[in-house]
């Protein structure tokens, strides 16, 4: 997966597909979760594309980089 840009929908699919779940949702930050909390990640969606660092950063965070390197 070589992609420069995610929508934050399409990222946010990707770690739910990987064991990922919505914990919360306030305002433009969705917060997800995996192992009952003890992993989080929080997304920020301003319905804009993320950018490939961002992407690459919070891939790491949820370790899935290696796996789906951007």
């Amino acid at each position: 997966m070589h992609k420069q840009e995610f929508s934050t929908k399409e990222f946010i699919h990707i770690l739910q597909q990987n064991g990922w779940k919505e914990t919360r949702r306030k305002s433009s930050h969705i917060t997800l979760s995996k192992n009952n909390n003890a992993h989080i990640i929080t997304v920020v969606d301003h319905g804009k594309e993320m950018n490939r660092c961002l992407a690459r950063k919070l891939l790491k965070e949820a370790g899935l980089f290696d796996r789906l390197y951007v």
